[in-house]
């Protein structure tokens, strides 16, 4: 199959001015020969619903992930707008990568407090408070913890309550 088309080497130069780091320069060209490959023509001749019924089939079909459906939307884009200056298309806006949620690996005093705070339950708080205090990454760490030791929970929540008075007044 022929992938020396001429948007693709004006594209492949376009890059080379750019300063992005070697890696991305490649993937870049790479993400819009693929394209090509799949539609088995020129990329510039491609209309607008055909771009996106593309970006459909990596996402439904080659189950894209969020990593490289966002390098394929980038390049894609970068080939279109920036270098071959196709105006008017909105399918780039269209295609959402959402971020992951990701929790801080460390709360702060006031977000611990607000977590404590949200907590309907007082047996979850005191499993909550236990493995703030105890310094764990994970609740399941806790529960192990409290169930080995055989702590009943009224005891639990009495010390926990002593202990936080107690580091609550230290702090202020």
């Amino acid at each position: 199959m022929n992938n020396t088309y001429p948007s693709i080497t004006k594209f492949q130069q376009f890059v080379e001015l750019k300063d992005y780091r070697p890696p991305t320069k490649k993937e870049y060209v790479r993400y819009v020969r693929k394209c090509a490959e799949h539609f088995g023509c020129d990329p510039l001749t491609l209309t607008e619903d055909q771009l996106r019924g593309y970006f459909l089939f990596l996402r439904q079909e080659k189950h894209y992930s969020r990593s490289p459906m966002k390098a394929a939307k980038f390049s894609l884009r970068s080939f279109f707008v920036d270098c071959h200056k196709v105006s008017g298309w909105t399918v780039f806006a269209e295609v959402r990568i959402a971020e992951p949620l990701i929790l801080p690996v460390v709360l702060s005093r006031q977000e611990v407090a607000a977590v404590l705070g949200a907590v309907r339950q007082s047996r979850m708080g005191v499993y909550l408070e236990l493995s703030q205090y105890l310094g764990h990454a994970s609740l399941d760490t806790t529960v192990i913890y409290t169930h080995l030791t055989s702590i009943s929970e009224a005891r639990t929540r009495a010390a926990l309550e002593t202990l936080h008075r107690a580091v609550t007044t230290t702090s202020h």
